[in-house]
């Protein structure tokens, strides 16, 4: 009879799945439901709901930069300051240029001591100067010694500065009439009172990202940002590089515009870059995907990230179908349950009923050789393959007990034995291990028991983490 064999890597591959995901984030739900959730949850004040959300995420995807965001506000509005200090040193390790984290640096401030007032000691020449010209000299615009007519005339104001930085000439500044010497009164925009203004930048960097700051510096922050988005596109590396908060003054500059004016493509695209260079690639994907069939000229940068999305989403996907399988192979298996043991229930009714009639009779018909050692073994791996571990396990014991120099029926019986271990039942390992070294002892060197060393060194690590 052909040897039933599960290949090693199945096991592996559930081995691995049932360590990342731990007993399964609740229903395992998807991840931008437990954030979406847990966004509407924060807002609503409901601080111990929200909690829960985030960390369900964190089950799925302990990498996830947002969730763990929103848990630091979460812990610092339930007064668990400590907890969240810690995260946040964890999460400024994983992501430092992220701009929301350099936003809540302020929670954890330590204010630093006041210096004391030093007293002052008292100037000797203002002192004998009041002394000689009283308490309430006759004030002067220019001081006691300086003509008054030598510096009183018509001062202009200093040079502005434009959006990229570069100073206006007289003639170019609005501020300036050049028909007077008097300054005209300029009139502010509706919305420049709510707008940033962008400061000047002139940090000296040599290293990869120096294109970017330079950029910065001469041509104003959005050339600057968008050279700094070319470079950590083509080298995702740099991003840990320090950036001179590049990124953070990118967001507040451009914050305020998306939120005056929805529509625009390049508000979209500035912010949607900084939240995805950041790690919030839930938000990126919301600013982004408005903009997916742009025309702009930074539509091949924007198609690199459409690949990072595309391949984000269609991981999102295929987790999400593996998670409805599971759920109807669990489904399944209660039905099965259910049915056998309402036939079971038939059986002892017409037992009942007609008490001389034999009730041993099999509903069906046994397989051929049902009653040796191979015809337990196949019956027992025909429970295994249905999920029925117990039924299992003792078929394969009989058929150990009538031939227990068959190496074959000791591996079927740590399959079993190791599914119940990942089922819940952890002292079933141990069986599964003894049942595996049996097989190495019985037949070494054969491809039995080289499966079998691979399933005991996986049941091994899988203990330890379970620790």
């Amino acid at each position: 009879m052909a040897i039933n064999r599960v290949p090693a890597s199945f096991f592996l591959c559930v081995l691995i799945s049932f360590l990342v995901s731990g007993v399964h984030a609740s229903d395992n739900s998807d991840v931008l439901d437990f954030l979406k959730s847990g966004e509407t949850l924060y807002k609503n004040r409901d601080l111990v709901s929200a909690e829960v959300e985030f960390e369900n995420v964190l089950l799925v995807d302990p990498s996830n930069i947002d969730a763990q965001i929103w848990l630091i506000k979460v812990y610092a509005d339930r007064k668990k300051i400590q907890k969240a200090r810690d995260l946040f040193e964890k999460v400024s390790k994983q992501a430092p240029s992220n701009p929301r984290l350099k936003e809540l640096k302020g929670i954890f401030a330590v204010d630093a001591p006041k210096k004391a007032k030093q007293k002052k000691e008292p100037d000797p020449v203002i002192f004998e100067t009041i002394t000689l010209l009283g308490q309430k000299p006759v004030s002067r615009k220019f001081g006691f010694v300086v003509p008054e007519e030598k510096v009183t005339r018509k001062t202009l104001p200093e040079p502005s500065l434009d959006e990229s930085g570069s100073a206006l000439t007289l003639s170019d500044d609005p501020l300036i009439s050049s028909n007077t010497q008097k300054p005209a009164v300029a009139e502010k925009p509706p919305a420049a009172a709510s707008m940033p203004e962008i400061e000047a930048f002139h940090v000296k960097d040599d290293g990869p990202l120096a294109a970017a700051f330079d950029e910065w510096s001469v041509n104003g922050l959005p050339k600057g940002l968008l050279k700094y988005f070319e470079l950590v596109m083509a080298d995702r590396s740099l991003a840990s590089l320090e950036d001179h908060n590049i990124l953070s003054e990118g967001d507040k500059y451009f914050k305020p515009r998306l939120e005056a004016d929805p529509s625009n493509e390049d508000n979209h695209f500035y912010m949607g870059m900084i939240s995805f260079i950041g790690g919030d690639t839930a938000r990126a994907i919301e600013l982004l995907e408005p903009i997916r069939n742009t025309t702009k000229p930074y539509k091949e940068l924007l198609s690199l990230v459409f690949l990072e999305f595309d391949k984000f989403l269609a991981f999102e996907k295929e987790r999400v179908r593996i998670a409805q399988k599971e759920r109807e192979d669990s489904a399944n298996k209660k039905r099965e349950e259910t049915e056998a043991q309402a036939k079971a229930a038939a059986k002892n009714q017409a037992a009942n009923q007609n008490p001389g009639q034999n009730t041993d009779v099999p509903l069906t018909a046994p397989p051929e050789g049902a009653n040796t050692a191979e015809g337990f073994d196949a019956e027992g791996y025909d429970f295994y393959k249905k999920g029925r571990l117990d039924d299992a396990v003792e078929k394969f014991k009989i058929a150990i007990k009538s031939n227990p120099n068959e190496p074959k029926f000791h591996y079927h019986l740590g399959l079993a034995m190791t599914d119940k271990g990942l089922a819940g039942t952890i002292d079933s390992f141990d069986r599964a291990i003894e049942a595996f070294n049996k097989v190495i002892q019985l037949d070494p060197g054969s491809k039995l028991a080289k499966d079998a060393e691979v399933m005991v060194r996986d049941i091994v690590a899988a203990k330890s983490s379970l620790k």
